[in-house]
């Protein structure tokens, strides 16, 4: 009985002050009496807790009951809740049935009264059952998830075909100006000659393909997580990225021995009959970043990366030898980083025996780049190589390392390739000129002071000087 009468006093005290908000106020000297009548009896009721308050018949029920205190305190919430909606509905319609009146026969009374009438019946969404509200609110969440799935599926197919007519209408457009004298430029031709201007170098030797980013935020991506997060650990709402570059930022490895269609076929599936439905089935192993494929990356799956670290010790001929400076490239706006390229071997190598080769061929690729700046001759950097490769040389297979670069089907399987020189010799500021690019620069410092490194770099650091001691 006394559930029953909580209940109906709880559902019936939001009409109760719903009707003393609507009365008249009192008079302004009654107003100031009353307010100070309840001041005294707050004061006498904190100071004289009285038998009587624990025998009143408005004594709270959940009395040193914390449990009962919880539920009435949510269930009185959700009363208020679709009280106030069942307010908000009654005006609304109340306010229709206002506009739309045409009937002046009858009195006001009598028009007031057909409206209540016609409106009662929606006082009865007040007393609703709250498991059924509740049900209608999880039904009506379910249906919001579904929406926004269609939703999703919607807009990646318009996109799909707004990139296949925009591919055509190139084609096209193409085509047309090739009977042109002059041609005409335009926002789409200045976009992709920026884009041509931040492409890797690509190039070739002894059967490896080689990819340089030559703009030093050429390589960045977009993520939705700082650091990857497992596939083990459950993210039902998660949704990556489809982010897809421009085709120029993203190397494109020449005509060679690639693999197998059999292994292509393993990490992705294309599916003819949808319209745009494209499974990866290479994961990265760290976990999700965000960007569904592979992004700036050649190839999905693993993609192999060399980092070139250069060390300058005051002997190093000497085992281990003495720490000093590392050769780092420094930007702005994003960590430093060392010197390093892709590469793409071809099947029949064993990626072990050709990491000297494929470094020597990146080393003198920059030469080039650097003689055709005109930061120095080619026969002084001709010397500058030859010196520096007779130097001790460390490789070091770190493997998968999380870096900005990596997607969710697309990763870097690093190695570094550790070099110490002497600190005398007069060529370390000619390598400085070497291995900068644009939008950064090659500088020493202190390996007991670095700045802010790119992940990866530093884990492979960290590597090979564990290896050194």
């Amino acid at each position: 009985m006394e559930a029953a009468s909580q209940k109906l006093w709880a559902m019936q005290r939001y009409l109760m002050m719903d009707s003393l908000l609507r009365q008249a106020a009192l008079p302004a000297p009654l107003v100031l009496f009353s307010h100070i009548g309840l001041i005294f009896k707050a004061i006498r009721n904190r100071i004289f807790s009285t038998v009587e308050e624990e025998q009143s018949p408005f004594r709270k029920s959940f009395r040193g009951n914390p449990a009962r205190e919880r539920q009435l305190i949510h269930w009185e919430k959700l009363r208020a809740v679709i009280y106030l909606a069942a307010v908000v509905e009654e005006n609304h319609d109340t306010s229709e049935t206002t506009v739309g009146f045409t009937a002046p026969e009858g009195t006001v009374g009598e028009r007031s009264h057909s409206t209540s009438h016609s409106n009662s019946w929606k006082k009865a969404h007040r007393l609703a059952n709250p498991v059924v509200t509740f049900r209608e609110v999880l039904k009506t969440a379910e249906v919001r998830s579904s929406l926004e799935q269609k939703i999703s599926t919607i807009h990646d197919n318009v996109s799909f075909i707004r990139n296949m007519l925009g591919k055509a209408h190139e084609s096209a457009e193409s085509h047309y100006n090739r009977g042109l004298s002059a041609p005409n430029t335009s926002p789409k031709s200045a976009h992709s000659t920026e884009s041509l201007a931040n492409a890797p170098m690509v190039f070739s030797s002894d059967g490896h393909w080689l990819a340089v980013y030559t703009v030093f935020s050429g390589d960045l991506a977009p993520h939705i997580f700082d650091e990857p997060v497992p596939w083990e650990e459950p993210l039902p709402s998660y949704h990556p990225i489809k982010w897809r570059p421009a085709p120029q930022c993203v190397p494109e490895w020449g005509a060679q021995e690639l693999e197998t269609p059999r292994v292509r076929q393993r990490l992705s599936i294309w599916s003819a009959g949808s319209s745009n439905v494209e499974i990866y089935v290479a994961q990265n192993p760290g976990g999700r970043v965000g960007i569904r494929g592979r992004g700036l990356l050649p190839e999905l799956g693993p993609n192999y990366a060399y980092l070139l670290i250069i060390g300058a010790h005051s002997d190093a001929k000497a085992s281990p030898p003495i720490k000093g400076q590392v050769l780092i490239l420094s930007g702005a706006h994003r960590p430093a980083q060392f010197p390093w390229f892709l590469c793409k071997h071809p099947t029949a190598c064993d990626m072990d025996s050709c990491s000297r080769a494929v470094a020597r061929s990146f080393c003198d690729k920059m030469s080039d780049v650097a003689a055709q700046r005109g930061d120095c001759t080619e026969r002084e950097n001709n010397t500058v190589i030859d010196e520096l490769w007779s130097y001790p040389t460390s490789v070091v297979k770190v493997g998968y390392a999380a870096d900005p670069i990596n997607c969710d089907n697309a990763w870097l399987e690093i190695t570094a390739i550790r070099i110490n020189i002497p600190t005398a010799t007069g060529n370390n500021v000619k390598l400085l000129k070497m291995f900068r690019t644009e939008g950064c620069k090659a500088i020493w410092v202190d390996e007991n002071n670095m700045p802010k490194m790119r992940t990866s770099h530093l884990k492979a650091f960290n590597s090979c000087k564990s290896l050194m001691n």
